[in-house]
């Protein structure tokens, strides 16, 4: 039982340490000078998704190296979660991106 809670333990802090730099990049993109509409749109969803897996991989690196069974119940439920709307998002794209489900668009052209 020891092993498995310290490669969870291990698992979630290299999650951690990966979470840094995500934050960071939003933090950066909505530091700079020339925001564009592309650069406004990342920048919060960036934020957010580094900011609650930096908080989901805390929750099971606490769980797994104390034995906190609460941490690590809403660990297992947080992540059931993320994989469920990444297992959507990969859904969504895949639908969204097929051949022959989009059009191109030219200025000019009518309902442009």
């Amino acid at each position: 039982m020891r092993a498995s809670n310290h490669i969870i333990g291990l698992v979630n802090f290299l999650t951690f340490l990966i979470s840094i730099p995500i934050l960071g990049g939003g933090i950066w993109l909505s530091s700079r000078a020339n925001n564009t509409d592309c650069l406004k749109f990342l920048q919060w969803p960036l934020i957010v998704i580094g900011a609650s897996i930096m908080v989901i991989s805390l929750a099971g690196f606490a769980g797994a190296c104390y034995r906190n069974t609460i941490l690590m119940r809403f660990y297992l439920f947080v992540m059931f979660f993320v994989l469920v709307a990444l297992l959507g998002f990969i859904i969504f794209a895949y639908a969204v991106t097929d051949k022959g489900s989009g059009r191109s668009v030219e200025p000019g052209l009518p309902g442009i």
